[in-house]
């Protein structure tokens, strides 16, 4: 994107960099040590028992030999150095970098010292830090052979790392008997549909989406087997809803109601083809590792096999894609979401496990997880065993914790009795700018978040979210229905925007019109009528298309 969401959202760079120069400080403060299982050879235990926290993708600073740090790096240059083969080999020896300033996951270096504080010396408290880039199976792997000296470990692993943490479980029996307690924060079992968006646009990092480097990213990840193993999965639809839509030559919308069928989608993209034409073989390769997880015939998880205990902290309330929608040219049209998620993993993909001890919810971003002080204190009450004095904790029968959790929540996947209302935009070729709300206050777009700072203490309060599309369009979706902004289009003579109403999930109005400027300012109201004013840059209306009552109810289909 042009200035609005790169200039604006240095501030969540800041934020980060400043959570990680606080962690420091504590360390100094409280001497933590700042140590990570990077070792090539076994760890000498210094105590039977340890802690192992393991990030997520992008959680882990990478090298080249000779020290050059290229993640997280803003330079071109310096990221292509990542890349791997068209069928997912490293192309240049990288080295993992034990740093604490790491801003990709900074959450993990706070949950860190909040563990380690607490629990050593009784614990050994250590981050595993792996190429990421290179898939799970190769990370569990090197975790099985730095542990071995440990004969009780408790496992932390968010998001991506949670599958590491399974992959490791599902080595030997071995492990998953030195294994007292599994917490997976925010782990996608199912995948997500975000992994999808991140192959489409590039956008899979929001401060490296600040420095216009989508499409450097986008050439990367596509290689990548963590990626494709982060894909929905065969048994996402086990929980959600089908995820991808398309609109076919003759105007009509396609729904791929089947994992093949998806997965058949996905394989032919673009990104998902060599050179020569042929299916890159990490789509193969992921499919096999999450049927490595399942440990008998019935498709059981291997959490089921373990014999002590599994955890899993999810976060909600956030709007979570759950399913993309693509034009008939295979671009990118929308997102649909709902706001039982954390902004990148669903619910259902979080507590697909129905062997877990517990499932505990807790309202926060899937980036925030690891820092939010609520989990911090779950995880150190599992840890204690004392989880079950946690307010959130959800009682669930290990069998069908899918379908009660799923009672909470509309067809649409909305959790019930939540302010549900949204407005969504819609702009093709174009970006907004200029926005603010009803109060007249500026709202601040902040890599994929819209927030407005309240005036008396300058809290930055979540207002909706921004998503890439591609091709210079984007999807707004405000959580509040009242809005103004401005529309600069990239090309007058392609610049559209669609505006709609939504309720719990379902459409109740939406208009669309051409932008016929570069510039026009557009005021969107929640009162009873629900107006929608478009003005060029002299003030004169622009004239808006409303859809039929027939045409909302097949959107909301």
């Amino acid at each position: 994107m042009k200035k609005n969401l790169y200039n604006v959202g240095k501030g969540r760079i800041l934020r980060r960099i400043t959570v990680v120069l606080l962690a420091m400080i504590m360390a100094l403060l409280v001497g933590v040590p700042d140590v990570g299982l990077v070792q090539q050879e076994p760890v000498t235990a210094a105590n039977k028992k340890a802690i192992i926290i393991i990030p997520g993708i992008g959680g882990t600073s990478l090298r080249e030999k000779n020290g050059d740090h290229l993640w997280v790096s803003f330079l071109p240059a310096k990221l292509q150095k990542l890349a791997c083969s068209e069928i997912g080999d490293s192309l240049n020896t990288l080295e993992i970098e034990d740093s604490t300033l790491h801003i990709g996951e900074a959450g993990c270096n706070v949950m860190y010292m909040e563990l380690y504080s607490s629990y050593y010396p009784q614990y050994d408290v250590k981050i595993f830090r792996y190429d990421w880039r290179l898939g799970c199976s190769s990370a569990a792997e090197q975790l099985q052979q730095l542990v071995q000296n440990y004969s009780n470990i408790i496992i932390v692993a968010h998001s991506m790392g949670g599958l590491v943490a399974s992959k490791y479980l599902a080595l030997s029996k071995e492990n998953r008997l030195k294994t007292s307690k599994v917490i997976a924060i925010g782990t996608p079992f199912t995948g997500a549909v975000k992994g999808l968006h991140v192959m489409e646009t590039g956008d899979f990092s929001s401060f490296l989406s600040l420095t216009s480097q989508k499409d450097t990213i986008k050439s990367l990840v596509c290689n990548f087997p963590s990626v494709y193993e982060l894909l929905p999965t065969s048994h996402y639809l086990d929980g959600d809803d089908p995820y991808i839509e398309f609109v076919q030559n003759n105007g009509s919308t396609r729904v791929l109601t089947t994992s093949s069928g998806a997965w058949g989608y996905m394989s032919n993209r673009p990104w998902g083809k060599k050179s020569n034409g042929f299916t890159k073989p990490m789509f193969n390769e992921a499919k096999a590792f999450h049927s490595s997880l399942e440990l008998d015939e019935n498709g059981e998880h291997v959490a089921n096999g373990l014999t002590n205990e599994f955890h899993m902290i999810i976060g909600i309330g956030q709007d979570t894609p759950s399913k993309i929608i693509y034009n008939n040219d295979k671009t990118v049209k929308k997102y649909e979401m709902n706001n039982n998620g954390d902004g990148t993993v669903t619910s259902a993909s979080a507590v697909f496990n129905r062997g877990a001890n517990t499932v505990l919810h807790v309202r926060s971003s899937h980036v925030n997880l690891m820092s939010n002080s609520s989990v911090i204190n779950m995880v150190k009450k599992i840890i204690a065993g004392t989880d079950s004095s946690i307010p959130s904790t959800i009682n669930i029968n290990q069998k069908n914790s899918l379908l009660n959790f799923k009672q909470q929540t509309n067809e649409k996947g909305w959790i019930i009795g939540e302010d549900n209302d949204r407005t969504e935009v819609i702009v093709y070729s174009g970006e907004l700018g200029k926005l603010k709300n009803s109060k007249g206050e500026d709202l601040i777009i902040d890599g994929d978040t819209i927030y407005y700072k309240e005036s008396e203490n300058g809290v930055m309060i979540p207002y909706g979210s921004v998503w890439d599309l591609g091709n210079q369009s984007y999807q707004y979706v405000f959580k509040n229905n009242d809005v103004s902004f401005t529309v600069e289009s990239f090309d007058e003579k392609k610049c559209e925007m669609e505006i709609s109403y939504l309720s719990n999930g379902y459409y109740t109005k939406s208009v669309s019109c051409s932008i016929p400027s570069s510039t026009c300012f557009v005021m969107v109201s929640s009162n009873v009528e629900r107006n929608i004013s478009v003005s060029d840059n002299s003030g004169k209306p622009v004239a808006l298309s409303e859809r039929s009552m027939n045409q909302l109810a097949e959107m909301n289909q």
